[in-house]
């Protein structure tokens, strides 16, 4: 498919797609600077990245099998329901409102 062909909606999505993973991956760099800080050995540090790519992979082979199995739909409205709650509960829970 040419990009001319790309229905607009699949265009836009593509781009904040686009932008939403760049911005989400922008504190990559700087984690083993912060856990540094935080006391953390080259060690831990390795251990810590491993963890988080082996975590993620773990997680995205998990979702594709219960998109197999019950379809699309319900885990992206599941993620999108959901998705912000489990973000938000450790803010709560530091500001003293959880």
């Amino acid at each position: 498919m040419k990009l001319r062909e790309m229905p607009p909606k699949l265009f836009w999505l593509t781009i904040t797609m686009i932008i939403a993973n760049t911005a989400g991956n922008m504190y990559y760099p700087l984690l083993p600077l912060y856990l540094k800080s935080l006391g953390a050995t080259t060690q831990e540090i390795g251990t810590f990245f491993t963890l988080l790519i082996i975590s993620g992979m773990s997680f995205r082979i998990l979702g594709g099998w219960i998109s197999d199995a019950i379809g699309r739909l319900r885990p992206i409205a599941l993620a999108v329901r959901q998705g912000p709650l489990a973000i938000s509960a450790p803010w709560r829970r530091l500001a003293g409102n959880g």
